[in-house]
């Protein structure tokens, strides 16, 4: 016999009310991760320190289990494409990356999907501290999902954006797909 339960969520914000009902609420999904994903994951990291100009980072061990949860990430940073091999790495681990290029898009997402791992930069357009912003609004809001900065000057940044309710502050792929992967298990 198959059963189920329904969980009904409603939540009122002036004078809107709005239910609505969240699978990911219901069930999650585990997949496998082959060895042939992990080596592609892997191969992305270290593209990606390439790219960046990093020299000796370790891609081994970005994921040792064979199995995660599937989960949704969003991705906040207005330079998309030079994070393409880390979304692919991450791809490659069972994580679905939403890019959005500004708090406002990510607010609207937030707003609208389910996420189980938010990734931010710290500059975007004309803020150098767009990401800041964002982050002690989220928590301000009452946002109790993992928070991970992605920045080049991550000891410059990793302070503040702590105090400001980041969970980690990251400058190296390798590093940021382990704590994408850990925060979404």
């Amino acid at each position: 016999m198959v059963g189920g339960v329904l969980v009904w969520r409603s939540q009122s914000r002036g004078d809107k009310v709005s239910a609505g009902l969240s699978l990911a609420e219901l069930f999650s999904v585990e997949l496998q991760i082959t060895p042939g994903d992990k080596t592609g994951a892997r191969d992305a990291v270290q593209a990606a320190d390439i790219a960046r100009g990093v020299s000796g980072q370790d891609a081994e061990g970005l994921i040792d289990a064979d199995r995660t949860a599937l989960a949704r990430v969003l991705w906040v940073d207005d330079n998309p494409g030079n994070n393409r091999y880390e979304v692919l790495a991450l791809e490659r681990l069972g994580k679905l990356v939403f890019q959005v290029v500004d708090s406002s898009c990510a607010h609207f997402y937030l707003e609208n999907l389910s996420f189980d791992v938010v990734v931010t930069d710290i500059a975007r357009h004309d803020d150098p501290a767009a990401g800041m912003h964002m982050i002690r609004e989220l928590r301000g809001a009452g946002f109790g999902k993992p928070i991970v900065v992605y920045t080049s000057k991550a000891g410059a940044w990793a302070d503040e954006a702590l105090n400001a309710g980041a969970d980690a502050v990251v400058d190296l792929p390798g590093d940021l797909v382990r704590a994408v992967v850990e925060f979404s298990r």
